[in-house]
């Protein structure tokens, strides 16, 4: 059995202490709908696995790669 490959998409919105995104990204959503469809059409039988987290609630986990605004995408935490 062939481990999924983790991909991460960090989109805005989510809270951090006083702070909360309450207004959907546009570029967000555009970013997981392509992602999807790539997974299905040029992806498809590789195993992938997709997690969607709100940047404002994690983003010290894609700053410790150096990246800053989302939309974020990490492949295996890259």
């Amino acid at each position: 059995m062939t481990t999924p490959i983790k991909v991460t998409l960090y989109r805005w919105g989510g809270s951090w202490g006083p702070f909360k995104v309450k207004i959907p990204c546009g570029e967000c959503t555009l970013t997981k709908d392509i992602l999807a469809d790539t997974f299905i059409n040029e992806l498809a039988g590789i195993p992938i696995d997709l997690e969607v987290k709100d940047w404002l609630s994690h983003w010290w986990e894609p700053l410790k790669v150096g990246a800053w605004h989302a939309p974020i995408i990490m492949v295996e935490a890259k």
